[in-house]
């Protein structure tokens, strides 16, 4: 290989490797959301069982 192939091989890589890092702090902040939203529920949940208890 030629010097400017191991240039642009070494340019892939590193676009590689920051392209699984994006994605990996995607993933994440995307499950800290969905859980963030099923706990809301959850709590909603929680307030309407103890708002009828309390009717009861």
């Amino acid at each position: 290989m030629d010097m400017m192939g191991m240039a642009v091989f070494g340019v892939f890589n590193m676009l590689i490797y920051l392209g699984l890092i994006v994605f990996g702090i995607y993933v994440v902040i995307t499950i800290i959301n969905l859980m963030k939203q099923r706990n809301d529920y959850l709590r909603d949940i929680r307030d309407e069982l103890t708002k009828s208890n309390n009717k009861g």
